[in-house]
């Protein structure tokens, strides 16, 4: 559990550096490089390195943060076509002791339809992956039907009905399989 919990703070130690330079990094086509020092309200401190190298159509970011556990790297690749209406991301994120979790990512649009897919693979080697789906209704609602599959085999169905911003009336439904 100790490992989760240093992931998480790895996650969001990664998300704070890349959303306080996201205007910066996004202006243009190439390489970046950040580096830097951070400490977390819990008074834990560390340093990290990033290095962003985007193109039209793919995007590299690398990030070391040395914390007092040790360092934690990642490694992040996502490609985009927006005239085709696709995206996707693989993000592998090595812990201290070596042990990798990996995240594969991909979105496809079609008309008024979002279909994302996605897997995890965690630091012991079990795997999860979802399916969403949201649909415009044109009407000012948005239809979301998923399913989360965890790292024991069950599976979690969901299906949500939302109203816009005028509305008042939103549909829950949602089941849980268990395989044996």
């Amino acid at each position: 559990m100790k490992t989760r919990h240093n992931a998480t703070r790895f996650a969001t130690v990664a998300v704070t550096l890349v959303s306080l330079s996201a205007s910066v990094l996004w202006t243009n086509a190439g390489e970046r490089f950040r580096s830097g020092s951070y400490e977390t309200s819990r008074g834990r401190s560390g340093t990290f390195q990033q290095t962003i190298n985007r193109q039209p159509g793919t995007s590299q970011r690398q990030t070391t943060v040395q914390t007092g556990h040790g360092v934690w790297a990642q490694q992040s690749d996502a490609t985009w076509n927006r005239q085709a209406g696709t995206a996707g991301r693989t993000t592998v994120t090595t812990a201290p002791n070596g042990k990798t979790t990996t995240i594969d990512r991909s979105a496809v649009r079609n008309g008024n339809t979002l279909a994302v897919d996605g897997s995890r693979t965690g630091y012991d080697g079990k795997t999860s992956d979802w399916n969403r789906t949201v649909t415009a209704n044109g009407n000012g609602t948005a239809s979301v039907n998923g399913q989360y599959t965890r790292q024991n085999g069950n599976t979690i169905d969901r299906t949500v009905t939302t109203t816009g911003p005028n509305g008042k009336t939103e549909t829950h439904s949602g089941s849980v399989t268990f395989n044996q």
